[in-house]
C-alpha cells in the first residue's frame, strides 16, 4: 500500500525540479495561464455544487519545525473582546525586530510551506484518500476567484500536472524575494495572540498552524492549504483582520474591494465568520467586530457577485484541465 502511495505523490525533490525557472514556451509540461477573460453566462448557486472541509492540520514553529500534535488556536469569547479596545498594538515590535520574528526571505518561506504541505498529504496519504484533481495554496485560488470583479488582481499562474493532479504552483503576484518587515505585520501578529489562548510566549510569524482543506467547486476537487488563525468554540476556522478605521469609514469602495478579498479567502477556507479590528492610526484598537461570511456579498450594495466569482473559478479550472493533459514527470 505505502509503494502505491508514492507513486501517487509528489515528492519534495521532483517539486524541487519544478519550480526551477524555466521558459515556458520551451517546456510543454509547464502552463502559464494569463488571466482569463470570460464572461459568464450561468451562475454557481451557493452551497450547491461546491463544500469545504478541512482534513488535516499542523504547526510550524518558530525554527520552522513541522510537528502534528498542536491544538489549534482557540477565539477568545467575544465578552473579553473589548478589553481589546485602546490597546497599542505595535507594542513589542521592537523586541520582535530583535528576535528576528518577522518573516524577511519570503521565497525561502514559500518553499518550506510547499514542503511542509507535501509532507502532509504524503504521510497521510491525502491524493488516495480524496482524489483531487488540484492542489494548490488557499490563497491563488482565492486571488482567481476575486479577479472577475477587481483587476488588482493581476495574476498569472504557474500550472503543472504531476501522476495525474495539477499543481498551482505560483501567481505572478506573489511577494517580493525579500521583504521589509513593518510594524503593520507586527501589529497583525499582535493581533493574533490578543484575541486566542496562542501560548507561545515570543511573538514570531514563523509559528503557524495550517489547514489542508478539500474544496469542491462543481466536478472540481482541490487540496488547498491555508493558514489557520483561530478556531471558535465549534472547532470551526474564523479569521482575524485589521482594517484602518478611518479610512473604511471614508471610502466604500475600499471596503467594498476588502470584503471581497476577505470573503473569496474565507470561501475557499469554508469559514462562516471574519473577526475584524478596527484600528487608528496610532496603531491601537478602536473596536472589534464580527463580520459573517455570508452577508458580506449584500454589504456591497452590487459592486461584486458570490456566484460570480464561484462561477469564474469553475471555469478556470475547466480551462486549466483542458491546457494540462500531459504529465510533466
Amino acid at each position: 500500500m505505502a509503494a502505491n502511495q508514492d507513486m501517487t505523490t509528489l515528492t519534495i525533490n521532483e517539486f524541487e525540479s519544478l519550480v526551477q525557472p524555466v521558459d515556458a514556451h520551451e517546456d510543454q509540461g509547464k502552463v502559464l495561464i494569463d488571466k482569463l477573460r470570460v464572461r459568464t453566462t450561468g451562475l454557481v448557486a451557493q452551497g450547491s455544487g461546491s463544500r469545504t472541509e478541512r482534513v488535516f492540520h499542523f504547526h510550524t514553529d518558530g525554527q520552522h519545525n513541522y510537528s502534528t500534535d498542536k491544538e489549534l488556536p482557540k477565539l477568545l469569547s467575544p465578552q473579553k473582546w473589548s478589553q481589546l479596545e485602546g490597546r497599542h498594538m505595535e507594542s513589542g515590535y521592537e523586541e520582535c525586530l530583535q528576535n528576528d520574528g518577522l518573516i524577511t526571505d519570503y521565497d525561502k518561506y514559500w518553499h518550506q510551506k510547499w514542503h511542509h504541505f507535501l509532507k502532509a498529504i504524503h504521510d497521510n496519504h491525502l491524493i488516495a484518500k480524496y482524489k483531487p484533481q488540484f492542489v494548490s495554496f488557499g490563497g491563488p485560488v482565492a486571488d482567481i476567484m476575486a479577479t472577475r470583479f477587481d483587476n488588482a488582481f493581476n495574476w498569472m499562474v504557474t500550472a503543472v500536472r504531476v501522476k495525474g493532479i495539477i499543481y498551482l504552483l505560483k501567481t505572478g503576484n506573489r511577494r517580493p524575494i525579500v521583504l521589509e518587515p513593518n510594524a503593520w505585520t507586527y501589529c497583525a501578529l499582535n493581533f493574533l495572540h490578543s484575541i486566542t489562548d496562542r501560548d507561545d510566549n515570543r511573538k514570531n510569524e514563523y509559528e503557524k498552524h495550517f489547514a489542508i482543506n478539500c474544496l469542491d467547486v462543481d466536478s472540481h476537487r482541490l487540496l488547498t492549504l491555508n493558514e489557520v488563525k483561530a478556531v471558535d468554540d465549534k472547532h470551526q476556522e474564523v479569521d482575524l483582520k485589521l482594517v484602518r478605521a478611518i479610512r473604511s469609514a471614508r471610502n466604500h469602495n475600499f471596503m467594498s474591494k476588502k470584503l471581497l478579498k476577505f470573503w473569496s479567502k474565507a470561501w475557499v477556507q469554508g469559514m462562516d465568520q471574519i473577526v475584524m479590528a478596527n484600528i487608528e492610526d496610532d496603531n491601537h484598537i478602536l473596536d472589534v467586530e464580527v463580520r459573517y461570511v455570508s452577508q458580506m456579498p449584500e454589504q456591497t450594495h452590487g459592486k461584486w457577485s458570490d456566484d460570480r466569482c464561484i462561477e469564474f473559478l469553475n471555469r478556470f479550472l475547466s480551462f486549466a484541465k483542458t491546457c494540462i493533459t500531459e504529465d510533466r514527470v
